[in-house]
């Protein structure tokens, strides 16, 4: 749970600093961002997957679709 926090700031602080992205939708991923922390009152888990979830659609908002198909060689 962490690694997964730690990772979601990293990419909220890249999506403000270096996104190319309506101020709107930064302002809406943000705030999911912090909603997001409701769950750990329901289930831990599902608070981690959640994070997943938002790493995944504000690292393709930040970086475009293409991060998520990167290979490592």
């Amino acid at each position: 749970m962490l690694f997964t926090t730690i990772f979601q700031l990293i990419m909220l602080v890249c999506l403000w600093r270096i996104g190319d992205v309506a101020f709107a939708a930064k302002v809406f991923l943000t705030l999911a961002s912090i909603a997001v922390w409701a769950l750990i009152l329901w289930n831990p888990a599902a608070l981690i997957v959640a994070q997943c979830v938002l790493i995944a659609v504000i690292g393709a908002a930040t970086f475009g679709v293409e991060w998520l198909n990167q290979r490592i060689p």
